[in-house]
């Protein structure tokens, strides 16, 4: 019982593991590319992002969630194929990650979502413009914003159907774990209503979360839908494995 309460009240803390230093450009190749964007939430959080502008005002912008630790100069390597081929990127810092203040929660980050969704769309981006991409924790925001919005297109990668699917895993011994937490990321309710294409990418070999419960949320969605198992991969090698090709094939498809 001491086991399960020190976990209710700490849970976050085994959730969210952000790096809250600001990241220096310069100290990751992002000086002269990405630009600072300032946005400020529905609760009042003043947040900072980097934004890459696409080639052309008619080529999508690709707006990206990042996972649950580091911040987003730890993604960088994962988008330069992308700005490479045209398409702008906004590199979205959640609230207690890259120097921004607050502490992440579910709400929060949908929040910091709404906020950075938004600025695009006041910087001239319609939603039928806007790709969503989601890694791994940032599955279930990607999911509630695609939920709200008439956007163009989702990529999920290394996603998962409900947050307790991960926490049962580890927490076995706790029955109804679901019911304990806080943030439940409940995306297996929403993806069914979702209109945009849908790409899922899931690691075979995925130690986090298993690939079961990506497996689930794809079965969950509506069409259009399309699936890439990387068998080899880990939660965090997707990228080791052609990832970058896989969806600049998919966008191509658009």
């Amino acid at each position: 019982m001491m086991i399960v309460g020190f976990l209710y009240f700490k849970q976050r803390d085994f959730i969210y593991f952000p790096d809250g230093n600001i990241p220096d450009k310069n100290a990751v190749s992002a000086q002269g590319i990405a630009e600072d964007i300032h946005v400020t939430t529905e609760d009042g959080i003043k947040l900072l992002g980097w934004f890459i502008k696409p080639s052309a005002p008619d080529k999508p912008v690709i707006l990206f969630f990042h996972g649950n630790a580091g911040n987003i100069s730890h993604r960088l390597f994962k988008i330069s194929e992308y700005t490479n081929a045209g398409y702008g990127v906004l590199m979205a810092e959640y609230r207690g990650y890259g120097g921004n203040p607050s502490k992440p929660t579910e709400d929060g980050l949908y929040n910091d979502a709404r906020a950075y969704l938004s600025w695009l769309n006041s910087a001239g981006y319609d939603d039928q413009n806007i790709i969503i991409y989601g890694e791994s924790l940032g599955t279930g925001v990607t999911v509630q914003m695609a939920s709200e919005h008439n956007i163009k297109a989702i990529i999920l990668e290394a996603p998962y159907s409900r947050l307790s699917d991960p926490a049962q895993k580890t927490y076995f011994f706790i029955p109804f774990i679901d019911m304990l937490m806080h943030d439940k990321y409940h995306s297996v309710d929403k993806v069914g209503a979702i209109e945009a294409p849908k790409f899922f990418m899931i690691a075979g070999k995925d130690e986090v979360l298993g690939p079961q419960t990506g497996l689930n949320l794809y079965s969950a969605a509506a069409e259009p839908k399309y699936l890439k198992l990387f068998e080899k991969a880990r939660h965090n090698t997707i990228y080791q494995h052609g990832a970058e090709h896989a969806v600049l094939e998919f966008l191509s498809k658009l």
